[in-house]
């Protein structure tokens, strides 16, 4: 709705079927959706293969991942599976770390607390190799189809890495704990924070890019907290349509509201 109110100052025109399109996910007028429609055919994908060991899921995902990067999959007319090709990898790793994530959290942790230097230096080095990557990818575009693919890894490494630093630190758990108690209100409200940004500040001020882009990265990581704290967590109907919370608040007398 807001898009086409704000038709003149989007990027990309509404598309001939707007509400079809975004059902789909072939051609969404909201672009950072698309991660609701592929979260939701993963969540599919994963019920149905439940009972298959989540190392050989990951596995399978991740061969097809590796031969998307050199050759076309075919899709059969189904634009979710083009989403399998491409992310189906990152999920399934997500549920095969998930269930050992307390014993290899727990070494990682350890291993931290033993050789800091150690870990910072690491998480130096990735960060390093990630930024050369990305410049020799502008420098050579064709050079190497699986790029994203690597540096999507080495980002995953990088801020694990830099939670486990953020949460030894007192000060840095007070800090970032309410952006991770909010981290679903960020991504669903944040898009509508740094799109009204951007229409005020570029669109109709006129402002340098380094500023605009500052302020939306800034508020739209920030703004989304008290709106959903005094706003969208306050009502169950914003509660469910927003951040897909359906359950029933509990009182302190433990009765359902």
């Amino acid at each position: 709705m807001l898009k086409y109110f704000l038709q003149d100052y989007a990027n990309h025109d509404l598309p001939e079927h707007p509400i079809w399109s975004t059902l789909t996910g072939a051609d969404n007028p909201n672009g950072g959706i698309w991660f609701l429609h592929a979260l939701f055919v993963f969540s599919f994908l994963a019920i149905l293969l439940c009972k298959v060991p989540p190392l050989l899921t990951f596995l399978f995902m991740l061969g097809l991942k590796v031969a998307s990067l050199f050759v076309n999959l075919p899709t059969f007319g189904l634009h979710p599976l083009h989403r399998v090709y491409a992310y189906g990898v990152y999920f399934f790793f997500g549920i095969f770390f998930f269930r050992y994530y307390g014993a290899l959290s727990e070494r990682i942790c350890r291993l931290f607390q033993k050789k800091r230097l150690l870990t910072f230096a690491g998480t130096v080095i990735l960060l390093a190799v990630s930024f050369g990557v990305v410049r020799w990818n502008q420098l050579n575009p064709l050079s190497f189809a699986g790029t994203d693919f690597l540096l999507t890894l080495a980002n995953i490494a990088i801020w694990y890495l830099v939670a486990v630093w953020c949460q030894s630190y007192t000060v840095s758990q007070r800090l970032l704990t309410p952006v991770g108690n909010y981290g679903m209100d960020i991504y669903m409200l944040g898009y509508y924070v740094q799109i009204t940004l951007r229409v005020v500040l570029m669109s109709l001020l006129g402002l340098p890019y380094l500023v605009y882009s500052l302020a939306m990265c800034i508020c739209g990581l920030l703004l989304p907290i008290p709106i959903s704290k005094y706003f969208v967590r306050k009502f169950r109907l914003t509660r469910a349509l927003l951040l897909g919370d359906f359950k029933k608040e509990v009182n302190t007398n433990g009765k359902k509201a």
